[in-house]
């Protein structure tokens, strides 16, 4: 079965990643500026910008990595279970998203 934790822990990392850590004055606020300046939309928005296309992005690799064999031996299980996966970390994303905003000062 599918670890959820993993799930909850990726999309911290990417909320964290995406929207207080590229805040003014924050570590990667700089990097943040020069990709929004240098990289094509259609890149800079999945990988930087948006959290929770970097959350379901990093969902799916880490399902793929984790349980490749299944898409071998049984490819429609985990095929469901790694939609399941890569949706439930983006809804997780979604909610820390909507929580941060009514709690942020």
């Amino acid at each position: 079965m599918i670890d959820y934790e993993i799930a909850i822990l990726i999309a911290v990392l990417s909320f964290v990643y995406t929207n207080i850590l590229t805040e003014p004055e924050m570590i990667f606020n700089s990097a943040y500026k020069w990709c929004d300046r240098v990289m094509p939309r259609w890149l800079f928005f999945p990988f930087i910008h948006c959290e929770k296309c970097n959350a379901g992005q990093i969902a799916l690799i880490t399902y793929i990595w984790e349980f490749w064999p299944g898409f071998y031996f049984y490819p429609l299980e985990t095929t469901g279970h790694c939609a399941l996966f890569v949706a439930f970390t983006i809804f997780t994303v979604y909610t820390i998203k909507q929580l941060w905003e009514k709690l942020k000062p």
